[in-house]
């Protein structure tokens, strides 16, 4: 995927020695489509995902990367 052609780019990550891969918007906002082949391929390789569209994140994927995704209760 070209960044200039979908406007987003996506990279694979680590959090927690958890693999995932990240959808982020390049320029301008993410087009629809571009976010359903995101999630829709994700979910049938059944993928971590995070994706982050007008500067909010969402995530899905397995028990233990929703738990490394999920904020700290506590700024220790």
């Amino acid at each position: 995927m070209k960044p200039d052609k979908v406007g987003a780019i996506v990279s694979k990550k680590l959090v927690k020695g958890i693999e995932y891969l990240e959808l982020i918007e390049a320029g301008n906002v993410m087009p629809a489509k571009v976010l359903s082949w995101f999630v829709t391929y994700g979910l049938s390789k059944q993928l971590n995902l995070l994706w982050q569209v007008e500067g909010g994140n969402n995530w899905i994927g397995s028990n233990e990367f929703l738990d490394a995704m999920k904020p700290q209760e506590n700024n220790e």
